[in-house]
Order: C-alpha cells, then sequence, then structure tokens
C-alpha cells in the first residue's frame, strides 16, 4: 500500500466526523484526545457539519487541534476522506465523539500496529456500556472492522473510504494488510446510547461497572455519562427496573 511521502514522521493524527446533533460530546472527545500518553507527537483533526458550530472546538485553545466546519451536510465516509486530506501524521486514528478512549489507547494500539507490520489495526473485543442503564457487555467480535477504532499509516490519497453514511469503511479495511486486537482490560469502551448511526453491539456477556479491569475507564464513564441524554443520567444502581428490557430491545436496532 502506498503511504502518504509527506506526513509527519511519528505523529499521531486523531480524526473524527462529527455533526451538531454530538456537540454535547465534545467535551468528551477532547478529553479522550488530551489524556493519550506514550504518543508525544499528536494532533486531533475535527470536521464538523451542521446548522452550526461547535461551541466547546470553536472556544478551545489548543495548538494541536484542527477544528473544520461546514454547514452542508456530508456523508459519513466523505467526511472520513477530508479529514485523511486534513491530517498531518505519519499515523492516524479514528476516534468517534460518543466512544471512550482511556489513556493508554492510542500507545497500545500504535505498538501493535507497528509490531504487526500491517498497515492497520482495529478492536475485535471491548466493552460496551448501555448508557441509559449503566449496564456493561462485553463485545466479542461484534466490533471487528468498525471504523471507530482504526490505527493506521496514512495512506495515499489512492486509498480511500466509501462514500456511504454507514459501513464505509468496508473496501478501506479490506484493501490494506489488517491486525486485530482484544481489549480485555478496558482501555475503550463502545457505547449504546439509543441514537447511534448504525447498529448497538453487546451481548458477550454482562458485568457490572465496577467489574471493569481498568477503573480508569469504569470512572471516565461516570464521569461523562450526563453529557448522552438531555435529562442527565440516573446514578448507577438507581435505573428503573425497565431499562434492562430498553437495552434488550436496543440492541438490535439502528438509529
Amino acid at each position: 500500500l502506498l503511504r502518504d511521502a509527506d506526513a509527519v514522521a511519528g505523529r499521531v493524527s486523531v480524526v473524527c466526523p462529527t455533526y451538531d446533533g454530538r456537540h454535547r460530546l465534545h467535551a468528551l472527545l477532547y478529553d479522550c484526545f488530551d489524556r493519550q500518553v506514550g504518543v508525544p507527537d499528536k494532533e486531533l483533526v475535527v470536521f464538523d457539519t451542521g446548522g452550526e458550530r461547535s461551541p466547546f472546538f470553536e472556544a478551545c485553545d489548543d495548538d494541536r487541534v484542527t477544528y473544520v466546519y461546514q454547514k452542508a451536510d456530508l456523508t459519513t465516509g466523505e467526511k472520513r476522506n477530508r479529514l485523511l486530506e486534513l491530517a498531518t501524521g505519519e499515523i492516524c486514528a479514528n476516534f468517534d465523539d460518543d466512544n471512550f478512549y482511556c489513556a493508554r489507547y492510542l500507545e497500545i494500539m500504535v505498538a501493535q500496529l507497528r509490531a504487526a507490520d500491517a498497515e492497520l489495526v482495529s478492536l475485535s473485543q471491548a466493552f460496551a456500556i448501555w448508557i441509559r442503564s449503566g449496564n456493561v457487555d462485553r463485545i466479542g467480535g461484534g466490533i471487528e472492522g468498525r471504523g471507530e477504532s482504526f490505527v493506521y499509516f496514512k495512506p495515499h490519497r489512492v486509498q480511500e473510504f466509501g462514500g456511504a453514511r454507514v459501513g464505509e469503511e468496508g473496501a478501506f479495511v479490506h484493501g490494506q494488510s489488517h491486525h486485530v486486537v482484544q481489549d480485555t482490560y478496558g482501555y475503550y469502551a463502545h457505547t449504546n446510547h439509543g441514537k447511534n448511526v448504525s447498529s448497538a453491539v453487546g451481548g458477550g456477556g454482562r458485568l457490572a461497572l465496577a467489574d471493569i479491569p481498568n477503573q480508569e475507564l469504569a470512572t471516565m464513564i461516570r464521569e461523562h455519562r450526563f453529557r448522552f441524554l438531555e435529562e442527565g443520567a440516573p446514578a448507577i444502581g438507581e435505573e428503573d427496573a425497565s431499562s434492562e428490557s430498553d437495552d434488550d430491545s436496543e440492541s438490535n436496532s439502528d438509529d
């Protein structure tokens, strides 16, 4: 695969497509980026569409952040391709604004990328949090091939994401040597919040939030969970009994 010869060696570009309906989550996105360790040269590139600019990123005073806004909407794949044009790093890491990425996530995924002699790494096992109930599921394979955990060498622009709103990463991942990583510790968590663009994931075994091995992840979920709900989120363990059935019904639905 042709890599971008003009990319800055050693730099990791965290790239995220977003839209105005996700502005409540932008503080979480920045927190996930800012806390990353083990990658001394990093940047965050955000491409935003919709009726108004992100209040958070408009006020963000961080030279490592590139925020680009346009009013006209684009598909997820089109946004990802625009982000590839804007990114300057040798390695790109896809962050979704509605997921959790702990401090050592990039350090570990970049190390896996280099050690595997692959063009791209992604997660095949991880945790998923149901925002309304606070329940946690293990994901066993339901996340493999989804762009939210892709970490990859920045390609020459002939390698692009598809133009679709959902499933845009299919051709991109299949066109590269791909290595998968199982996260059983909790460096990352997918969220099921009822407004996911693609289908909810989970069902690999339920556990309590306190049982996640990485307590940094559990703490992040507790601190940021309220951002996903207009009315805020109840404390863990204080949800009504209907939340369990709500989770089960959401597990096979799309937004």
